[in-house]
């Protein structure tokens, strides 16, 4: 996977979480990992995806929960379809990794519209190819941009369209019960806030910067690299017109 300063990125903090939906660099179909090296935190994680359950192995079960538990359990099936993933992902990700260095050596340089880069200590995967968006600088907004990358048949989008404080779970305190819990906890005696403009380079990506494409991965070829350069060669070809197109549906 990804790493930094040759460290792999879910080795350094107490625990990683990873998901195994379709979209992933690696997929069950649907599901997820956690992994930790502290055997406490390991316990009571599996004790919250098993019903707040402790399952010994060659024990019958007790039916006793000793914490506030869930059923996460991932099916047969997909962990099946997850341990035959797993040994193919460095294989995976050196093919996302060879179709990004593809693009990047051949997509056409566009003033406002910023590649993604890899510091020289770090080690990409590519779970998406992600772009920033100037609109000033490009001169046509993101929305038609993307537009007309999608017009040549290129799957590409903004990403995700708020940032998760903005959403109302987070914005109206939705709670647990009628006394505010958690947003009400007495535990923690400061001041939450969700205001907007508390996350200024977050929220710009979502309203206006971030620009993806959702193919430089497997199964693709260069052939399909070729197709996206192409289809970015022709729309910036095509700015002087989508401007003019853009300022005729403003007036």
């Amino acid at each position: 996977g990804a790493k930094y300063k040759g460290r792999l990125l879910g080795t350094m903090g107490d625990c990683a979480v990873f998901s195994f939906q379709e979209s992933k660099n690696m997929m069950t179909g649907e599901g997820g990992m956690l992994i930790t090296n502290d055997p406490e935190l390991a316990e009571q994680s599996r004790m919250v995806r098993n019903h707040g359950e402790t399952v010994i192995a060659g024990e019958a079960r007790k039916y006793l929960a000793q914490t506030i538990g869930w059923n996460y359990r991932m099916t047969e099936i997909e962990a099946a379809i997850g341990l035959v993933q797993l040994k193919k992902l460095d294989g995976l990700n050196d093919h996302r990794r060879m179709l990004a260095r593809y693009l990047l050596d051949r997509l056409p340089s566009v003033p406002g519209l910023r590649y993604p880069v890899e510091p020289s200590q770090a080690h990409h995967v590519y779970h998406v190819f992600g772009m920033t968006y100037d609109e000033k600088r490009v001169g046509i907004p993101r929305s038609r941009f993307i537009q007309a990358l999608v017009a040549e048949g290129i799957p590409a989008g903004s990403g995700y369209p708020r940032p998760l404080y903005h959403n109302p779970l987070f914005q109206e305190r939705m709670a647990y019960g009628k006394q505010g819990c958690p947003f009400t906890c007495h535990l923690y005696q400061g001041t939450v806030s969700y205001a907007k403009g508390i996350c200024p380079v977050a929220e710009d990506l979502c309203a206006q910067s971030a620009l993806w494409t959702f193919v430089v991965r497997p199964p693709a070829t260069t052939a399909d690299m070729d197709d996206i350069i192409h289809a970015f060669e022709k729309v910036v070809e095509s700015i002087p017109e989508l401007k003019e197109q853009s300022h005729e549906t403003t007036i």
